[in-house]
């Protein structure tokens, strides 16, 4: 979930903004979207929601994301998989498969996110 401001300007000159909440299916429509944000708009937030299970009907878990990464697959160094950390320290991999964090190699930090300033 991406939450961003949208400022415009009346016809009146009046300054006011608008609060727009778009939710996004993949790592990289969220890379997209944060680092192609018009300057009339102002990113205020970017979370990260996932199912507590894999039961169904069961609950979601939304977790403040800090940044935005890109590290190598470490049985291919020709696959780059988005990770995505969180406000708590850990870490989302945005992969088809369940490969840990730790196992990645050469990382390097595409976004720092808003929500990384007000945690800190």
């Amino acid at each position: 979930m991406v939450e961003f401001s949208h400022h415009e300007v009346d016809d009146d000159g009046i300054d006011f903004a608008l609060l727009r909440t778009l939710l996004l299916a993949r790592g990289d429509d969220v890379l997209k979207l944060v680092s192609d944000l018009a300057p009339q708009n102002s990113l205020k937030s970017v979370a990260l929601l996932t199912p507590t299970s894999g039961d169904p009907g069961s609950t979601w878990s939304i977790d403040q994301l800090t940044g935005i990464w890109e590290a190598e697959d470490p049985s291919d160094s020709h696959i780059k998989l988005k990770v995505f950390s969180k406000a708590d320290g850990s870490y989302y991999v945005d992969s088809m498969s369940e490969i840990a964090a730790s196992q990645l190699q050469d990382w390097h930090q595409l976004f720092v996110l808003p929500t990384a300033h007000s945690h800190q």
